[in-house]
């Protein structure tokens, strides 16, 4: 098991309707290579109540979460960045001439990436954040 304490960046609002402030002191656990998380909460309404959250959102939701290392769970991808998504661009390579890469922060596909670039600046938002296909799926998988 992998433990972070944290603090909450947003508000987070559960299935229950009750919320969870900003600022909240958290401790953030993953089991494995499991897609969930568990979030025990650290405030006298909640008495530690315990959570369970999408892993691959825990990037919104949490504080520092750049530092993070979570084997199987990538955070801080853009969401329409998908394992199909960049396992499909792999496979592109390798039957043509098409070098993907894709922007972490906006979700931007850029043609001309080595296949293990790294943080090249995306054409379309200029942050450094770009990587090439086969290194983002190694990133997403190790």
């Amino acid at each position: 098991m992998i433990t972070y304490h944290t603090k909450t960046k947003r508000d987070i609002k559960l299935k229950d309707g009750s919320v969870i402030p900003q600022q909240s002191q958290v401790t953030v656990n993953f089991e494995g290579n499991t897609k969930l998380c568990l979030v025990t909460v650290h405030r006298s309404e909640f008495e530690r109540r315990t959570i369970k959250l999408d892993a691959g959102r825990s990037a919104s939701y949490f504080q520092n979460t750049e530092k993070w290392n979570i084997p199987g769970v990538f955070l801080g991808v853009h969401p329409s960045l998908t394992y199909e998504k960049i396992q499909d661009a792999v496979e592109l390579q390798i039957i043509s001439t098409e070098n993907l890469g894709f922007c972490i922060a906006c979700g931007h596909e850029q043609d001309g990436c080595e296949p293990d670039a790294k943080e090249y600046e995306c054409d379309n938002c200029g942050q450094k954040k770009v990587y090439g296909a086969e290194e983002l799926l190694m990133m997403m998988v190790a």
